[in-house]
């Protein structure tokens, strides 16, 4: 007989191995309709992340000293000190209180006036969990609703104001609910797009009003290119999570094509992008995307971790991690009942990070089967199950959520005080650490991570993972400071080698023959 947590598990994942899949024959993605919140649902505490103790230490008046802002125009606007002093209808403010924001935080202090107040574009970084969403949101509803008030704007179905965009469907559908919260019992439309929602349905939820699109880069791209969306009285466009845009090429280019077509109407629209991480590349976009008085913000210190998130890093191989998993689990667990084929658990609220759609599943497979409540989110569920996943793990139906990174970035779970990275990012992805332990600890509450390296697999994240430790004061292995210091004398070796053949006469283009590798000639 199976636990319940078994019996609704398993049938979500079963179909998505190879050996069931050979008998199915190739069928279309289903479509679906998200649910459509009520306002009791939109502002249900439980469903938000509570004020943890840290808040007030971490975002009072003694931590402005954490915002550097540079660029712009002219003179610099006055940080808000609080939401009443930044202007915001009267309506948008009772939603606030109604959402329990106390005062604005540091980014939010920052970046709310620069958008109310200037013309300039806006790049803005701030560490996860500290209120990035809301600092370009709530400007966005509150203008559309001056232009309401004011008389000059009117119904619009096909030609939105602000324009949203963020990588994952997860994110859009979390950014469009709290923009629909923030605009509850204003005259502001909010709709959302994003693939696997029927066409049509869509198209109708823009036809009854779309003065902010929140939305997919892929399915924007679709709308812009067929005409559904026109973009002639864009007056902000916001790319959240910016740089996972330009982290792949396909997103980088739809991004492009966007780009183009306002630029070609002429619009006068204003960029805003964010994120809590930013590459080498950030300047580079700057100049590519952003007008040239573009205002910088910045609020702490760059590419770091939050302070709240207690990190902890196991030397695991690949055949450990399972058992070092279920340890993990089981320190932190107690028995809730038992059954015919072993013992349930309840443990705290976890999420598990792993690289690869078919291992997030069979992981799940092995939790539930060790009796633990649990379920998985990857991009081969469908999109009913993706949201069902979500939806249990906010309100707290299952404990365990397994997941690949398309969870890492934005999405706000309530107390989640564990996050375990199973696997460690892949290869060229180092900043994914930073927002996947960004689950935890968000709002001033605290949380923990830990995370299992492979010396044999994951050697390319060693310095990065040592300076995020160093630089958030937190414990440094022996045996990760001792891979970087061999990383750091193979590379002065190789770069001694290197000036002594070129001080041997070989210039740059010439080469010296490997005679291991070339002996068949």
């Amino acid at each position: 007989m199976l636990s319940s947590n078994k019996a609704d598990f398993f049938p979500q994942v079963l179909d998505s191995f190879s050996g069931f899949e050979e008998n199915r024959k190739k069928v279309p993605r289903p479509k679906h309709v998200p649910e459509v919140k009520t306002q009791d649902q939109l502002f249900d505490e439980r469903c938000h992340i509570a004020k943890g103790p840290l808040f007030e230490e971490n975002f009072g008046v003694l931590h402005d000293q954490d915002i550097r802002i540079a660029g712009g125009r002219g003179q610099t606007p006055r940080n808000a000190t609080s939401f009443d002093d930044c202007g915001f209808d009267v309506t948008i403010l009772r939603n606030i209180r109604r959402r329990n924001y106390s005062h604005p935080t540091q980014v939010q202090k920052a970046v709310i006036p620069i958008i109310q107040n200037t013309d300039c574009d806006l790049m803005a970084h701030a560490h996860t969990g500290t209120g990035k969403s809301a600092a370009f949101l709530l400007p966005l509803v509150n203008e559309i609703q001056q232009m309401r008030n004011a008389g000059s704007a009117h119904h619009n179905g096909d030609s939105p104001y602000s324009i949203v965009i963020a990588p994952t469907r997860e994110l859009v559908k979390q950014l469009y609910e709290d923009a629909c919260t923030f605009s509850t019992g204003t005259s502001v439309d909010v709709a959302l797009a994003y693939g696997d929602i029927p066409m049509g349905v869509s198209i109708n939820q823009l036809r009854k009003g779309c003065d902010l699109v929140v939305s997919t880069v892929g399915r924007l791209f679709h709308y812009v290119r067929e005409g559904i969306i026109k973009l002639d009285k864009l007056r902000f466009f916001v790319l959240d999570e910016m740089d996972k845009f330009f982290a792949y090429e396909d997103a980088k280019i739809a991004v492009r094509e966007v780009f183009k077509e306002i630029k070609r109407l002429g619009s006068r629209h204003r960029t805003l992008m964010f994120s809590a991480t930013f590459d080498s590349e950030v300047q580079e976009i700057a100049n590519e995307f952003l007008k040239e008085c573009f205002y910088f913000v910045s609020v702490g210190e760059m590419n770091q971790a939050v302070n709240t998130v207690n990190q902890t890093v196991l030397k695991t191989n690949k055949y450990e991690k399972k058992q070092v998993l279920l340890q993990l689990l089981r320190s932190k667990s107690r028995e809730v009942g038992s059954e015919l084929d072993g013992v349930l658990y309840e443990t705290e609220k976890t999420i598990v990070f792993i690289n690869g759609r078919r291992e997030c599943d069979r992981l799940g497979i092995a939790l539930a089967y060790y009796g633990y409540s649990v379920i998985t989110l990857n991009s081969s569920r469908t999109q009913e199950q993706r949201e069902r996943a979500h939806e249990g793990f906010v309100k707290g139906t299952y404990n365990i959520l397994v997941s690949t990174d398309i969870t890492a970035r934005g999405l706000n779970f309530p107390n989640v005080g564990h996050v375990i990275n199973y696997d460690m990012p892949r290869e060229g992805q180092s900043a994914q650490y930073i927002h996947r332990i960004g689950r935890t600890g968000r709002a001033g509450n605290i949380g923990r991570s830990t995370s299992f390296y492979d010396p044999f697999t994951d050697f390319y994240h060693a310095e990065y993972l040592f300076h995020v430790l160093d630089r958030s004061n937190q414990i440094i292995p022996d045996w990760l400071e001792l891979i970087v210091r061999n990383n750091h004398m193979i590379r002065l070796d190789a770069e001694q080698q290197q000036r002594i053949t070129q001080e041997n006469g070989f210039g740059e283009g010439d080469s010296v023959v490997n005679w291991d590798d070339d002996m068949n000639l």
